[in-house]
């Protein structure tokens, strides 16, 4: 991926992007869906970094980096992972702002892998494990809040096809980010949707000369991380020393993901 192409991948991930309106005291909460503004009751961002509970040395043979982490059984076409995401619900709007605070989520999931015409995995050059389609996700949260404690479950689904080598999605080349998109539920504080992305750590010699050689990244569709603008509110961002395995020194993936009710 060159410079031009980072620059034109603005224009692609625009119709893309996850966004939570603030509220005025005299407005309903709001997310912005593909032809604007949708009203909500209630919102809250999240922002959680995910550790895998498979490490990479437990992935497909050959396999680095957030792609590559989980196990995929011998004679099945699924990668099964467990993970671990710790972070922070901020901006919280309507019914849902008490649920701001600091939130650790547990969940599995099983996602399909992309076969070519004779039923062998596609493998990804970047990566070196399988292509991945999309599969369902599920697990448990904890959220410490003013107010106590919150618990509850989440389900959905992660599609990953967008990351494939062979997507062109994000103007020809595969997009370094997956969609999670699912419901949550709480006995407190009711129930809801969620939705968000996914950031895959990418390096791009096109930013050695901003953030240095081999330099990790996330591209964020949504632009909620500080980083360099490229258009439209898409930020290429750098990894922070925090944004690492202490375990095993790899690059993690964020979630950006916002509930609503």
């Amino acid at each position: 991926m060159n410079g031009k192409r980072v620059l034109q991948l603005a224009a692609v991930v625009t119709a893309l992007t996850i966004t939570s309106i603030p509220a005025r005291a005299d407005e309903p909460c709001a997310i912005l869906g593909p032809v604007g503004p949708v009203p909500v009751n209630g919102t809250v961002m999240g922002v959680l970094l995910e550790t895998m509970e498979n490490p990479p040395a437990n992935a497909a043979p050959g396999g680095t980096g957030p792609l590559a982490s989980g196990t995929y059984p011998v004679g099945q076409g699924v990668r099964l992972a467990q993970a671990t995401e710790r972070g922070t619900l901020a901006k919280g709007c309507g019914t849902l702002a008490g649920l701001v605070g600091e939130i650790v989520v547990h969940a599995q999931s099983r996602v399909m892998v992309v076969a070519d015409a004779t039923g062998a995995p596609v493998i990804n050059p970047v990566s070196g494990a399988p292509d991945l389609g999309v599969g369902p996700f599920d697990g448990r949260f904890a959220i410490k809040t003013d107010a106590g404690p919150v618990s509850g479950r989440i389900e959905g689904l992660l599609d990953f096809s967008q990351t494939a080598s062979t997507s062109t999605v994000c103007n020809g080349w595969p997009c370094p980010f997956v969609w999670v998109q699912g419901s949550w539920t709480t006995v407190r504080n009711g129930a809801g949707g969620l939705i968000g992305v996914a950031l895959v750590p990418f390096q791009n010699p096109a930013f050695d000369a901003i953030f240095g050689a081999g330099a990790w990244l996330y591209l964020d569709p949504t632009g909620t991380l500080p980083g360099i603008p490229i258009g439209q509110g898409v930020t290429v961002s750098p990894l922070d020393v925090g944004d690492f395995s202490t375990n095993f020194g790899t690059p993690l993936a964020k979630f950006l993901v916002i509930l609503y009710q």
